[in-house]
Order: structure tokens, then sequence, then C-alpha cells
């Protein structure tokens, strides 16, 4: 495999694993086994869904 490719593969392995770790966190919030996420947490959440965070805490 040439190394561009190699390369490529490798950037998207760390992302597929970067993602797989934020879902794990989001799951954990929705389910409550992370009772009290830090306000930076759910600032990022509620740019990523473009609500307020107000609205994720009602």
């Amino acid at each position: 495999m040439a190394i561009d490719k190699q390369l490529e593969v490798e950037k998207l392995k760390s992302e597929v694993e970067r993602l797989k770790k934020e879902l794990k966190n989001l799951t954990k919030i929705e389910t409550g086994a992370t009772p009290d996420p830090r306000i930076e947490t759910l600032k990022k959440i509620a740019q990523g869904l473009n609500v307020n965070v107000d609205d994720l805490i009602k």
C-alpha cells in the first residue's frame, strides 16, 4: 500500500476511535451514568446540536 493511502487509513482509524469515545461519553450522560457532566461538555454538546445549554438541562 502506498504511504499516502497508509496515512489516510491511519487517520481514519484514529478518527473512528475518537468518535467511539465521544459516543460512549454521550451515552453515559444520557443514561445517567455521568450524573453531573462538566459545563464545558454540555457546551460542546449544545453547539453540536445547535441549541443552548439551557435547552439541554430543562
